[in-house]
């Protein structure tokens, strides 16, 4: 059984679309994607116990317990938004399936977590030091930001960015991941553009 799961986790790394399949094919249900978000979470969490960043100061349950809320939250406003523009480009998802293949998403992505919390902590290092010379009036100087954690956060931001644009791209049924890809980072700049372009005119 443990073997069977590690094939299955090994399979979302290195043949992406190939595992979304599987999982789209067996056809799990609404309590099936809530118990992969969960896991997901529990993952992740579990890394980060590991990983000194700056966190919100709640006791331990409340913690977990508005973390699995803001992931579960996360994942059906990122499913629902896929589901909808993949339709709108002739896919052929339903809301149910995507939900499906992000909720594996994040189960084979928690493994990828020591990296990107290392990025945030190495981030959040930099950013305060940055702060504490500005207040004592020093001109801070070419910050660290350790080029090896650094370049491990953002290849494993990249390749979750990439697992992701492929179970989407399954999900659809489109051909490529690309165009997902090309989507996902268009999408923010976009608003970006657009928000900046409402203040400026405000302004």
């Amino acid at each position: 059984m443990i073997a069977e799961a590690v094939s299955r986790l090994v399979e979302g790394y290195v043949s992406p679309r190939a595992s979304a399949r599987r999982v789209l094919d067996s056809d799990f249900g609404w309590d099936t994607i809530a118990l992969l978000v969960i896991l997901g979470y529990l993952i992740s969490a579990c890394f980060a116990i590991f990983v000194p960043i700056e966190q919100a100061t709640t006791s331990l349950i409340a913690k977990h317990v508005w973390g699995v809320l803001n992931q579960v939250l996360g994942i059906a406003l990122i499913s629902a938004l896929a589901w909808q523009l993949g339709r709108w480009s002739g896919g052929t998802s339903t809301f149910q399936q995507m939900a499906l293949v992000l909720g594996w998403h994040q189960v084979v992505i928690a493994f990828l977590s020591p990296f990107l919390l290392g990025l945030v902590a190495r981030m959040q290092s930099t950013v305060a030091s940055i702060e504490e010379q500005a207040a004592r009036g020093e001109t801070p100087p070419v910050p660290d930001v350790g080029g090896g954690v650094v370049l491990g956060g953002m290849i494993a931001a990249g390749y979750a960015l990439w697992l992701m644009a492929s179970f989407i791209a399954e999900a659809h049924g489109f051909r490529s991941a690309m165009g997902v890809v090309g989507v996902m980072l268009g999408l923010p700049l976009a608003f970006a553009f657009l928000a900046a372009g409402l203040l400026g005119g405000a302004g």
